[in-house]
């Protein structure tokens, strides 16, 4: 996770479990990231994380990519 990046931001946490993104489960980071590649950047979507015993339901407004 990038110091200010959009997860940061999201308010997700360095130990944060992710659970979901955009409504789906997500259970390997190839899995996420080909979900955040066919994703506008600047949308918001739903993220959901295990913060310790709690679930959390986060917001996230995802970067512009990179040319």
């Amino acid at each position: 996770m990038t110091s200010g990046g959009p997860a940061a931001q999201a308010g997700v946490l360095v130990g944060d479990l992710l659970l979901d993104f955009d409504g789906q489960p997500v259970s390997s980071p190839e899995q996420l990231l080909g979900r955040l590649l066919g994703t506008a950047g600047g949308r918001t979507a739903p993220i959901g994380v295990l913060r310790g015993q709690s679930r959390l339901d986060l917001n996230v407004t995802l970067g512009e990519r990179p040319q």
